[in-house]
């Protein structure tokens, strides 16, 4: 955070420990085993939209970091916040190139976990179907071409996945 003085990394901070206390790092249906590191959901996505949104703006941030929180918990953020998160959860093209990067940030990390969680293969299949549908994903939706690249490649391998551990279950 030495990009935005101490006032904002504070704040920043807090946005994070405030995210995570309404529940932003849980990840019921992705079981980890105990001792074992592993980055929190709330780091992973905030890292997604620095890195391949080019996203440094503080208030950006901030709803970056709220985002991972459940929508039955959206009613206990700020207000400022809370909109801007019903822009992150419509996740439909015609929407500022950063708020696009956040839904597709959120896409990339459940996906990539996916073969990790629990969830039925059928589940897992509705979701990356759900993913490959989203208008964000569509060359003219306007949202960050290196994000939306990634996240069609986790979902082609996430594929590739499911049908691996379909025929290990199967065999």
């Amino acid at each position: 955070m030495r990009l935005y003085g101490e006032a904002v990394a504070v704040q920043i901070a807090g946005d994070y420990c405030s995210a995570a206390d309404l529940g932003g790092n849980l990840e019921l249906d992705l079981p980890r085993e105990e001792g074992v590191s592993f980055n929190p959901r709330i780091a992973r996505v905030v890292s997604l939209v620095i890195q391949e949104c080019d996203v440094t703006d503080p208030a950006q941030l901030r709803i970056a970091v709220y985002s991972c929180v459940a929508n039955d918990r959206i009613s206990a953020l700020p207000g400022d916040v809370a909109s801007e998160l019903a822009s992150v959860r419509d996740a439909s093209s015609g929407r500022p190139a950063w708020i696009q990067g956040i839904s597709l940030a959120l896409m990339l990390d459940r996906v990539r976990h996916l073969h990790m969680m629990t969830s039925a293969f059928e589940d897992k299949d509705a979701y990356l179907a759900q993913v490959r549908a989203s208008p964000l994903l569509l060359p003219e939706s306007g949202a960050p071409e290196r994000l939306r690249s990634k996240v069609l490649h986790a979902v082609d391998l996430q594929v590739r996945r499911l049908a691996d551990d379909r025929e290990k279950v199967q065999g």
